[in-house]
């Protein structure tokens, strides 16, 4: 069976369509999804005050004491992670709201905070994962994802 010259046309242009919309779609995931892979990189660089520190040399304080410094200006709060990166770097307290709390390693000062919901590579993971449209953007990424493979 042949195929008239419309129909051939019409399926070369829903073929164009469709290969354009679902790449669009595949572009900004990848987009998205390579700015987050560097994301700690990106989260020194851009609250370098809070990630560095200033103070070099002497004893850096225990977990103990960090639990304390939490338990006293984060009373209502549960502690998910305490990390202790490189010596010239603050100890970073994740909590269970999606905060992170930045303490001076020798004196136990709280730095500042970062809510990890709101902050700008919260917004790039929602792009790359949902297009910010929720489960619409969820339906969407996935359906362009198996046509782009298609």
């Amino acid at each position: 069976m042949r195929l008239s010259k419309n129909l051939k046309k019409s399926f070369h242009w829903l073929h164009l369509v469709i290969g354009l919309v679902s790449g669009s779609i595949i572009f900004i995931i990848a987009l998205s999804g390579s700015c987050y892979a560097f994301e700690k990189e990106i989260r020194s660089v851009i609250h370098r005050d809070l990630y560095q520190s200033t103070e070099h040399g002497g004893r850096t304080i225990s977990a103990d004491s960090v639990v304390k410094i939490i338990a006293l200006q984060y009373p209502k709060e549960k502690i998910r992670a305490i990390l202790f990166h490189s010596a010239e770097k603050n100890i970073q307290v994740d909590l269970k709201s999606k905060t992170s709390v930045f303490i001076a390693p020798q004196t136990g000062k709280v730095l500042g905070e970062i809510d990890m919901e709101k902050e700008v590579l919260a917004v790039i993971l929602k792009i790359h994962r949902e297009l910010c449209l929720g489960e619409t953007g969820k339906k969407i990424t996935g359906t362009s994802a198996i046509l782009f493979t298609n």
